[in-house]
């Protein structure tokens, strides 16, 4: 089965994520090994949009994920959740390991760009959907307190 690509960015697409992370959460399940999920919001691409244009933030979406997507781990999974959102599933990773490639992330980020991060450690038991549910609400943490800053769901804010 193909993976479905995000036609602007040729990232996964919501789609593919809605796919893998299920069977990503099942394989953790039977292997006991740590999951990690962070959604990802890059900060004020409204004003972005505004001051260069569309066509400047479609080219900038695309430059993004290929700067990410080139620093990320093998298996690390990021995709295009919506808008200016993304999505990254890290199998195999703590919370701690993904502050890492979060880092990594941020420093690869054109144009001096800011983003905020809400992550996420599977617990051992929760849905997938309830993993995610987590992530996101600790993203909303960080634009409240401020954008540009990654908010651990399990624990103390990272910041940037």
């Amino acid at each position: 089965m193909s993976i479905q690509r995000d036609p602007l960015t040729g990232a996964p697409d919501r789609s593919a994520w809605d796919a893998e992370l299920p069977a990503t959460v099942d394989r953790t399940r039977r292997d006991g090994d740590p999951l990690t999920v962070a959604m990802i919001d890059l900060d004020r691409f409204q004003r972005f949009n505004d001051e260069h244009g569309y066509q400047a933030g479609d080219r900038f979406l695309k430059s993004v994920v290929a700067a990410w997507t080139g620093v990320l781990r093998p298996g690390d999974m990021l995709c295009r959740y919506g808008g200016e959102e993304f999505a990254l599933v890290l199998p195999g990773a703590t919370a701690e390991q993904t502050l890492v490639v979060i880092d990594r992330m941020r420093s690869v980020t054109p144009m001096n760009q800011t983003f905020s991060t809400g992550l996420a450690t599977w617990n051992g038991g929760e849905s997938h959907d309830h993993l995610v549910r987590r992530a996101a609400a600790a993203l909303d943490a960080a634009k409240r307190a401020g954008k540009d800053r990654t908010v651990n769901a399990d624990g103390p804010e990272a910041k940037r």
